[in-house]
């Protein structure tokens, strides 16, 4: 975008006008989303490691490679979904402070100009803390299992 098009006939955003506050439930809509399919994924992964320990005395490797595989692939999807989390958070922030600090930017100019990309919520995503301790245990905890059988 221009540098003219943040600004609309010089309209003060406050921030409790409605166009910051739509903007931020929508936000708020997209965070809860993005948490909701990440404990999708989660609870897929466990469900799916559930039924291999289950099943762990008449399953060959090839299956459980296949699982784990799933598993991954899962862990993938929610590295994303919580990086994607992360990123609306922070722009949920620079909106409500691009209001009080510079009240003529339009709030969904604020929303498109730091959307940051796919990429960028991955890399959050896969740096965080909650994934790959949760995902590696569920894979090695699997592995041991059909170990023991």
């Amino acid at each position: 975008m221009c540098k003219e098009e943040q600004h609309i006939d010089d309209k003060k955003f406050k921030s409790d006008s409605p166009e910051v506050t739509t903007t931020l439930s929508i936000q708020s809509e997209i965070i809860n989303r993005l948490a909701t399919n990440s404990n999708y994924c989660k609870t897929l992964a466990i469900t799916l490691s559930g039924a291999v320990v289950g099943l762990s005395d008449c399953w060959l490797w090839p299956k459980l490679v296949f699982v784990c595989v799933v598993i991954l692939v899962l862990a993938y999807l929610d590295a994303l979904f919580i990086g994607l989390k992360k990123q609306r958070e922070r722009i949920s922030k620079e909106i409500i402070n691009d209001a009080k600090d510079n009240p003529t930017v339009n709030p969904y100019y604020t929303a498109l100009k730091n959307g940051g990309g796919k990429k960028d919520a991955l890399c959050r995503g896969i740096k965080s803390s909650i994934i790959w301790p949760f995902y590696l245990a569920i894979i090695l905890g699997m592995i041991g299992v059909s170990f023991l059988m």
